[in-house]
């Protein structure tokens, strides 16, 4: 909570765009994880907000980089919010140092989500 509350006074509010590259597989891991971080989120975007969510992916056959996480997970990661999956494809990550020692032809597979907070209904 006390970083919610850090980012949201230095950015002044909840934002527009939030981009998490690979932090959400992380948080899960911890005690309440995946409820936490997606309420976390679902207060750092304003209403009308995009989340870009780039995380590990199951498809990746070998245990080597990322927390793999299957599409359901991913989709699944934010109910009870008011963020939306607008869309979720499998792509690879960049090369990393690491990555490359590791010598597999291409990258860890991983998932790209774009999520959107729903404006709450005029009454």
């Amino acid at each position: 909570d006390g970083a919610v509350e850090l980012i949201l006074a230095e950015a002044g509010g909840p934002v527009d765009f939030l981009f998490d590259c690979q932090c959400y597989h992380c948080l899960r891991s911890c005690k309440d994880g995946p409820e936490l971080a997606a309420q976390a989120y679902e207060r750092l975007i304003q209403p009308g907000g995009y989340l870009l969510m780039l995380c590990g992916s199951d498809e990746e056959s070998t245990d080597r980089g990322p927390v793999r996480l299957s599409r359901e997970e991913v989709k699944r990661a934010f109910d009870g919010t008011t963020l939306q999956c607008l869309s979720i494809e499998g792509f690879h990550f960049d090369w990393t140092a690491q990555y490359r020692k590791q010598k597999h032809p291409k990258p860890p597979r991983g998932w790209v989500s774009v999520w959107r907070r729903s404006k709450p209904n005029p009454k």
